[in-house]
């Protein structure tokens, strides 16, 4: 356990593990959805694919979003990666900014599940049917993210010729 734990990178607890946790604990705190699981090792590997989910809706809905209305401006990928080889402090930033991200992600899936809750109320839910969209979703949102980090690595190979 203590050798996995060492594996984990910043990145990863503070992108996928962390969130997951906050979205855990703070779901439960304010809907009626507990999803804490009282196995520590079942809870870490759980929480950590819910930060993982979590971060590929930050990065997939949430980013596109605030491109597309002007609230952030990006640069154009060749300049980000001439960048980080002048400046490696670029990569810590990069980190930063994706772990904003992924809490933004966070609460806008807390206010989503907290209107789904108050819509359940309305309407009756087969809750098989919701199992399976749920599945569909997840699976729909790592093809996108698959997509998407297969044209970073283009990208990156591109500006190495």
């Amino acid at each position: 356990m203590n050798e996995l734990i060492q594996k984990i990178s910043s990145y990863n607890i503070f992108n996928f593990l962390l969130p997951g946790i906050i979205f855990v604990v703070f779901l439960s705190k304010v809907s009626r959805f507990n999803l804490i699981l009282d196995d520590i090792l079942l809870a870490l590997f759980f929480y950590y694919f819910l930060g993982l989910i979590l971060s590929r809706i930050g990065s997939l809905l949430i980013e596109p979003i605030l491109l597309k209305i002007g609230f952030i401006k990006f640069s154009k990928y060749d300049k980000f990666l001439e960048a980080i080889k002048k400046d490696d402090g670029i990569l810590l930033q990069n980190e930063i900014n994706n772990s904003f991200r992924t809490l933004i992600s966070v609460f806008v899936m807390i206010l989503f599940a907290l209107l789904f809750e108050k819509g359940l109320q309305y309407f009756d839910v087969n809750k098989e049917v919701f199992e399976y969209l749920l599945v569909i979703s997840i699976i729909v949102l790592f093809l996108f993210s698959y997509r998407k980090q297969s044209s970073y690595i283009n990208k990156r190979i591109k500006s190495n010729k």
